[in-house]
């Protein structure tokens, strides 16, 4: 006869029934037999228990079997190899996505490490950045997402969030047009008795890379910690070798190229580079010998080099983009200067950087005075400068044809423009950057004060 629909399994042995506390049902069928049927009664944790190890035993295949689906999620959980219980499915999806994570960051497809370097108060916020592979390439001040745009350019500090201006970072010159180069230079110069290191070429730049032009003005105490107590180069000792008031310098060293792109990469995370630049109409370009050499070696279109130049899209149209990545290497990139007030862009770079002029003491109550001789010195030797040129838009057929050619190039003069206007209150001296940072020599006084 059809036995009757219990849940359980077989009678067993008497043995196997008191090994495993297992109970029979005492109900006889209608022929007076014991029906011989087990309960699972009071241990069915032990099918349970069974049952949970005979999965565990498949996990092999069923770690297979997830890799082989982890585009189907949704098909995975459907699977028949995750066995039938819901916890073990959990655990086994758990351990499996876990293993998949671990391995996906410890291999070559992940190039980036997330753990951000330690910040401290003696740190600018352009320092707080993931860390990077080996390779050595993608240094610089943005996240991860942001890295390939702008590099190299992520080599260059901000110049209005990154301050005040570190011991570290090292004075760099872009100068695309010829008539800002000359006047610029004889102002830094005669003024401010600057060493200027002048990389025109691509092959400068490459010989400076090889021979480690950075670590090597930090050996002389040019740049980093050795260079906060100027050396002396033949004028008064007591005058030149005496501690500045708030990090100010005497003859700084300045690297100068039209290369923005290219000499990005002299720059490390320790040393970084500060940008600073003068912008003009397209209508007024000047273009340095070297860009006009690039311009035709990897033939360049003709209409919006500087934005070509700046987004690294010699050939092809333009869209917003490209405009965008040359809008933020004005904004953020440099300390921007215009051809029509020339005097007044040197004067606010030199006051940004902390450098003191020929004849100025750098102290804190020779502040106003140091200021002046700067600007009577600049302003004598930027008047003769020739002025930009006098657009005329009587020519309405000819003026259209060139917008229309230059167009991105032209609102980047724009934005230039408004930029300078903008750095009025953003791009302020370097006594002032250490005052409000709480870096200043009146603040080291205080700290002494209380430790005393």
């Amino acid at each position: 006869m059809d036995p009757p629909n219990y849940y359980g399994k077989k009678r067993k042995s008497s043995s196997y029934r008191q090994q495993h506390h297992l109970r029979v049902d005492t109900q006889r069928d209608d022929g007076g037999n014991y029906d011989g049927y087990v309960f699972e009664d009071d241990n069915d944790d032990y099918d349970s228990a069974k049952d949970y190890w005979r999965q565990l035993l498949r996990l092999p295949n069923t770690f297979v079997g997830l890799l082989t689906s982890l585009l189907n999620p949704v098909q995975c959980l459907r699977t028949n190899y995750y066995g039938s219980s819901i916890t073990t499915r959990t655990t086994i999806i758990v351990i499996s996505v876990s293993i998949a994570i671990i391995l996906f960051i410890n291999s070559p497809l992940s190039s980036f490490t997330l753990i951000p370097k330690h910040v401290d108060d003696n740190h600018a916020l352009g320092d707080s950045l993931p860390q990077i592979d080996s390779d050595g390439k993608y240094h610089g001040r943005y996240p991860n997402s942001l890295l390939t745009l702008f590099y190299p350019l992520t080599l260059y500090r901000d110049v209005v969030l990154d301050q005040p201006i570190d011991i570290t970072d090292v004075p760099f010159f872009w100068h695309p047009n010829v008539v800002d180069e000359v006047a610029a230079k004889n102002a830094l110069k005669k003024c401010y008795k600057a060493e200027i290191i002048e990389l025109n070429t691509i092959d400068e730049i490459e010989s400076a890379k090889e021979n480690n032009l950075i670590m090597r003005l930090v050996s002389r105490n040019r740049v980093g910690e050795g260079s906060v107590d100027p050396v002396n180069y033949g004028e008064n000792t007591a005058t030149t070798n005496s501690r500045l008031y708030n990090g100010q310098r005497r003859q700084p060293v300045v690297i100068a190229s039209p290369h923005i792109r290219r000499a990005a990469e002299l720059f490390t995370r320790d040393y970084s580079g500060r940008v600073f630049a003068f912008y003009r109409h397209p209508y007024d370009y000047d273009l340095h010998p070297a860009l006009q050499a690039i311009r035709e070696e990897e033939r360049y279109d003709a209409n919006d080099f500087l934005t070509r130049l700046l987004a690294n899209v010699p050939n092809g149209p333009l869209d917003f983009k490209e405009l965008g990545i040359a809008k933020h290497v004005v904004r953020q990139d440099t300390v921007v200067g215009t051809a029509d007030v020339m005097a007044e862009s040197i004067v606010r770079i030199g006051k940004y950087f902390g450098w003191v002029p020929v004849g100025g003491s750098g102290a804190k109550e020779s502040v106003d005075t140091d200021d002046a001789i700067a600007r009577t010195c600049i302003e004598n030797i930027v008047k003769d400068i020739p002025g930009e040129k006098f657009i005329d838009r009587t020519d309405q057929t000819g003026w259209e044809e060139f917008y229309r050619a230059n167009r991105f190039d032209c609102e980047l003069y724009e934005v230039a423009r408004s930029t300078w206007r903008a750095q009025i209150q953003t791009i302020i001296p370097l006594v002032l950057q250490k005052i409000r940072a709480g870096e200043g020599d009146e603040d080291d006084k205080k700290e002494g004060d209380r430790e005393d």
